[in-house]
């Protein structure tokens, strides 16, 4: 009986409120661009807003969607602008990019093309494209090509023994000009060996007062202020542990260090080296998304597409993504998010390619 009167009281109370007067939202429509900015959009994105199709129905929810709809519009026109000019920076090629120094974590491709030709590659597809990256082969064929992107040699499970070797052949073709580049990643810290101006340096992310304090011990050359942060910087990481190079003689003295102390870390690299493995990046296929156009002046709604990528991408497997999807789709939108080790190293936030150009936006 009791339940009874519950039940009945429950459909009284859901009536009532559906007798009640819908309140409108067309007041957040007076407001102006700048005060709906300052409330609640301090990061208006320069890519097409994402959101991912549901199949829920609400009740009422058109006028509502409509009406939030057009506040968006209208903020998003208002600080377009802004947003190109201050963060964006415009390049006529993939290649016109500078390289940057940081790994990426994970990175989602939106576009208005599928990425069905993806799925499609057979086996045989499949084969010529690993043999080709391992020969360092392009042959402008998209469904091969993408194999240099989400293919790279790293370092396996190894013992010291194992591990020693691996490092001393990566390091050794690296000083005799067979690598152009690589990764030592302790996770917490992180080393990148490249060349300068033709000369090899090593450039430590994020390193702590107790490392550097070994690395004056083993004879290391630390410098004691701080160096400026290439290409890329990404300021709010430089307050904490900026970035320290090594060059000249201290270099084969940090090699000297990295043999001596042993520990878990993971080499990667663009090139095989001994006791590698040949290893892929994770892929997804998160299917159809829905967002807004920013290309033209209508500003609506359309069908979007999205791949992701994760595992330890360097910024060469982002540049080989751009050439083959430049081939594949009319445009394309990338977002990177860098592993946390090397963020200070400075990355590029996204990188965007429509009519013939790439757009970067820098982290801040």
């Amino acid at each position: 009986m009791t339940s009874i009167r519950k039940n009945n009281h429950q459909k009284s109370k859901a009536k009532n409120s559906q007798d009640l007067p819908q309140k409108s939202l067309k007041w957040l429509l007076e407001l102006d661009a700048s005060e709906i900015i300052e409330v609640s959009l301090p990061d208006i994105p320069n890519t097409p807003q994402e959101f991912l199709i549901e199949n829920i129905q609400v009740q009422n929810s058109v006028n509502f969607n409509n009406q939030i709809e057009e506040i968006y519009l209208k903020t998003a026109k208002s600080s377009k602008r802004k947003i190109l000019t201050e963060e964006s920076t415009q390049y006529p090629s993939i290649n016109d990019i500078p390289n940057w120094n940081s790994l990426a974590k994970e990175i989602h491709i939106i576009s208005t093309e599928s990425f069905q030709w993806l799925s499609a590659i057979d086996s045989e597809g499949e084969t010529i494209g690993i043999y080709n990256t391992c020969m360092g082969i392009h042959t402008n064929i998209p469904s091969q090509d993408i194999y240099h992107s989400i293919l790279y040699w790293g370092s396996g499970n190894l013992d010291e023994n194992g591990w020693v070797g691996a490092f001393r052949s990566l390091f050794y073709m690296f000083a005799h000009g067979k690598c152009e580049w690589f990764y030592v990643n302790f996770g917490r810290y992180l080393a990148f060996f490249k060349r300068e101006n033709d000369k090899p340096v090593a450039v430590i992310a994020n390193p702590t007062s107790q490392l550097k304090n070994a690395l004056r011990k083993a004879l290391v050359n630390v410098p004691e202020d701080d160096i400026e942060v290439e290409n890329m910087p990404n300021l709010k990481n430089q307050k904490k542990n900026p970035p320290i190079k090594i060059e000249g003689k201290s270099l084969h003295q940090f090699y000297e260090y990295l043999t001596s102390n042993f520990a878990d870390n993971r080499l990667l690299a663009p090139t095989f080296f001994l006791n590698s493995t040949l290893k892929s990046l994770n892929t997804t296929f998160n299917g159809e998304i829905k967002g807004l156009d920013m290309t033209n002046d209508s500003r609506k709604m359309q069908r979007k597409f999205k791949l992701s990528f994760e595992g330890p991408i360097s910024f060469l497997s982002i540049k080989n993504i751009c050439g083959v999807l430049q081939s594949t789709q009319n445009s394309f939108s990338i977002e990177i998010f860098p592993d946390t080790a090397s963020a200070p190293l400075g990355f590029p936030s996204s990188i965007s390619f429509m009519n013939g150009s790439y757009f970067v936006k820098r982290s801040l």
